[in-house]
């Protein structure tokens, strides 16, 4: 079984992402996307770790709470329509 890390490198070079117990399809996101994302949620005063355009474990972890707290479901994984939902 790999890591979580492996499962991650898996993910991101496959364009799926493990939400809950099953697989779903992850948005087609640039890294110019996930830094309006991280620029949206640090400005929020959530800590992803800097604005690098690479959704990390601590964006992921930003999103998370940012889903959570709006009401969303957690996928802690950056999607179409954020940045825009973040004022971005």
């Amino acid at each position: 079984m790999p890591s979580s890390s492996g499962i991650w490198a898996i993910a991101s070079s496959t364009g799926w992402a493990i939400s809950g117990s099953r697989w779903d399809r992850t948005a087609p996101l640039t890294r110019r996307d996930v830094a309006a994302i991280q620029r949206g949620l640090g400005g929020l005063g959530h800590d992803t770790g800097g604005v690098d355009g690479l959704a990390g474990f601590k964006t992921r972890r930003a999103i998370g709470l940012w889903q959570r707290a709006n009401g969303r479901r957690e996928t802690c994984f950056p999607e179409d329509g954020m940045a825009a939902a973040l004022g971005r």
